[in-house]
Parts: C-alpha cells; structure tokens; sequence
C-alpha cells in the first residue's frame, strides 16, 4: 500500500491574474523586442500560474496531511495532523436552481455529493464532489478503507427526512 495518497480538486486558478498578467507581458516582450527566448519562458512560466492545481495530500505513513496549490510542480501548502479527524463522511447537499426567461420559470434540482473528513469540533476538510450517488459511495469505501477511518453515509437519514 503505498504511504501517499493525493486528492486533485483540479484547476484551482488563486493565481489567475498573476498569470494572466504574464502571459500578455510576455506576449508583448516577444512582440516588441529581441529577448525572444526570456519571452517564451515567461508564457510558460505564466500558463503554469494560469492553471496551478489544487488537491489534498495524505501521508499515511505520518498520519498527515496537505492542502496544497500546485505551482511549477511544487506542492505548497503545510503539513497538519490527521489523527484528530475520526470520520470520513459523505454529505449530501440539495440545490434547486429557477431560471426565468420570457416569463417561463424552469426549476432545476441539483444534487451533490460531497466526500469530507470531519472531526469531533465538526471541523470538516472537503476532498472531492460528485452529482452521482452510486460513484460517491463507492468512492467512499475506497477511500475509507486506504485512510483506515470510520465511513458516515448521510445520504440515507437524508432521504428518510425528505419523505
């Protein structure tokens, strides 16, 4: 079993402008002038902010983990202490959504799943969402059974209180 699980949440996008800014800089440096090369470098080095990831990472082998933001492949963020979380939960949220256009109202109901890691404070660390129940549970257990923590389904006391 391997010591290090890493949970990427994706496009995490905190260095948006920054990159951005970058980016079109650079685009004008190579425009404008001979520095071709340090031009080039500089969109790279801007599309990596542009699109730094972001994702959780566990130390099993520790009892730790990271919240990190993935810049240039270096992982940043500090490690905390894992033993104080008890529980890996999945949580439902319902979400109803009307949208109105020329007088006609279109209700949509939005269903999330979302897997998190909580404490007995109700501290909770959120690790990754899905829209299917079936894949959320299975993830679930997966995930329960590698971090070795008890797993909370909500889903079923949701469903008994909606009826």
């Amino acid at each position: 079993m391997p010591s290090k699980l890493d949970i990427k949440f994706g496009v995490s996008f905190h260095f948006f402008y920054i990159g951005l800014i970058a980016i079109l800089a650079s685009l004008l440096v190579m425009i404008y002038t001979d520095f071709k090369t340090a031009a080039l470098l500089g969109v790279i080095i801007g599309i990596f902010l542009f699109l730094s990831p972001s994702g959780t990472l566990f130390d099993l082998k520790n009892q730790r983990y990271k919240q990190y933001l993935n810049i240039l492949f270096i992982k940043i963020g500090t490690w905390k202490d894992l033993k104080a979380f008890t529980k890996l939960e999945l949580l439902v949220n319902y979400e109803t959504e009307v949208k109105n256009y020329r007088s006609v109202n279109t209700r949509v109901n939005v269903d999330a799943y979302l897997i998190a890691l909580s404490n007995k404070d109700k501290d909770k660390i959120e690790l990754k969402e899905f829209t299917n129940y079936q894949k959320a549970s299975i993830y679930l257990k997966e995930l329960g059974t590698k971090l070795n923590i008890e797993t909370v389904d909500r889903q079923n006391s949701k469903q008994k209180k909606r009826k």
